[in-house]
């Protein structure tokens, strides 16, 4: 599960759940500044591509952060990604569905 967050500059990856069992290495490191309590925190920067069920990003490989995500999250999905794509919710009798359209 991926959390969409409009708030977020960077895009980021559980480095426990998803970078260590993939055997992603950082290839930098950098200062993120977090709010509430969390404070600026030194996190791990990797190099990778993102897919997604029905929808690809744009096939590039993006800079994106390591840290702990609360909950069911894997993924947590910032500007970065969003700024080059189009989403839309729909809803039917089956549930709610997130269309991904790529801008570029």
């Amino acid at each position: 599960m991926a959390l969409i967050d409009t708030g977020a500059t960077h895009s980021m990856l559980d480095f426990q759940r998803v970078a260590t069992p993939l055997g992603l290495r950082a290839v930098d490191h950098e200062t993120m500044r977090f709010a509430g309590p969390r404070g600026p925190r030194d996190v791990p920067v990797y190099e990778a591509a993102l897919a997604f069920p029905d929808f690809d990003l744009p096939s590039r490989i993006h800079r994106i952060s390591g840290i702990d995500l609360p909950g069911p999250f894997i993924a947590l999905i910032g500007m970065d990604l969003l700024n080059n794509t189009r989403f839309s919710l729909h809803w039917s009798d089956d549930g709610c569905f997130l269309h991904w359209t790529s801008i570029t």
